[in-house]
């Protein structure tokens, strides 16, 4: 015995159609030390509720009467949208597409395949939809191989979308995770409504710190590494300009100075305002090397208490390009330690835009 709704209004029509017993799979068997079953499943037939299948109908009812009526933007949707095409020029790499949705990027020996693109998710876990009164995300599923060997060493530095004539909108946070080594996502806040598809996205990656990890440093030669013992934490509206401590080079020659470190809200002569009400660590970056970056490995107080970084900010003065590191101590906190990487990223640039399916 089945149930049968149909609905006809202009423009649209709904059936419904349930059957009286429902398949359903469920697990069986004992669980692996990851934490995943992995014995094949029993089909188990279960009975749906009454109550249930009706607020289901109404459920889709509501939602079809609504999509007549004003259909969703598309930076709102949370519905898979694969990747339809891309393009690089020479300058930032090669790049290829394979079969299906996969596009493929490459940069000497360095390749990133991309498959799906996600929006309108939730900050706090990146795949629920966002909240009211949250900042919605985007997100990009990527598997990464260097010679050939999958890798978890690289994570994506930066992210910007060129839109209108000379508009450049640039992500203030991206984050890399993976779920088997060179498998993952990145992920950034998604761009505002303005930024129509497709997107000309400018993607760098750099070798990723690996968290609180004691082999943090692992992947960084030597010489790459620099270590900032005892920076002072200056109050709201006050900096500590640190220019004497020194400068770092590069493999390349590029040079890197340390500028400053602003208190909450300041903005230090020749640096660059954070948004986050948080104190920042600023840098000064040779502008004749773009692909030269500072990336924080760890970062810790007096107590060796772990620091979070809540994002980056970058801006152009006349000291040159200027990187400001948002950084959350405790309270208590009067001191910071930090340990970067001075490195050269690999640039692309792809073109990405919700296939002709998704945007339906």
């Amino acid at each position: 015995m089945s149930a049968r709704i149909s609905l006809g209004t202009p423009g649209f029509a709904i059936c419904l159609q349930q059957p009286a017993l429902q398949s359903e799979y469920r697990p069986k068997g004992t669980r692996s030390e990851s934490g995943f079953d992995r014995t094949p499943l029993e089909p188990q037939m279960i009975s749906p509720h009454p109550i249930v299948m009706a607020r289901v109908s109404l459920a889709l009812l509501v939602a079809a009467s609504l999509a007549s009526a004003a259909p969703l933007p598309a930076d709102s949707s949370l519905a898979l949208m694969p990747i339809r095409t891309l393009a690089a020029d020479t300058e930032a790499g090669s790049a290829s597409q394979s079969a299906g949705d996969e596009v493929i990027v490459e940069r000497g020996d360095l390749r990133l395949a991309i498959s799906q693109l996600r929006t309108g998710l939730s900050p706090r876990d990146l795949r629920s939809p966002a909240r009211r009164g949250e900042v919605p995300w985007a997100r990009v599923a990527v598997r990464i191989t260097q010679g050939e060997q999958p890798t978890g060493d690289w994570g994506l530095a930066s992210l910007a979308i060129p839109h209108g004539k000379s508009s450049v909108w640039k992500a203030n946070r991206c984050v890399t995770g993976f779920t088997t080594p060179g498998e993952g996502y990145f992920a950034f806040p998604a761009p505002p409504t303005s930024v129509a598809f497709p997107w000309r996205a400018r993607v760098e990656v750099a070798r990723a710190p690996r968290g609180i990890s004691p082999d943090f440093t692992r992947g960084f030669a030597p010489a790459e590494l620099w270590t900032l013992p005892g920076l002072p934490i200056p109050a709201r509206k006050s900096y500590t300009r640190l220019a004497r401590r020194g400068t770092k080079t590069s493999r390349a020659n590029g040079m890197v100075k340390l500028l400053a470190v602003a208190g909450p809200g300041t903005k230090p002569p020749q640096g660059v305002l954070h948004r986050d009400a948080v104190p920042s660590v600023q840098f000064c970056i040779d502008p004749s090397q773009p692909d030269l970056r500072v990336t924080l490995l760890r970062a810790t107080d007096f107590y060796n208490r772990i620091v979070p970084l809540t994002g980056e900010a970058e801006g152009k003065t006349e000291a040159g390009r200027i990187l400001a590191l948002g950084l959350r101590p405790n309270r208590k906190s009067r001191v910071l330690n930090l340990v970067v990487a001075v490195q050269h990223a690999r640039r692309f640039e792809v073109r990405l835009a919700p296939s002709r399916a998704a945007g339906q």
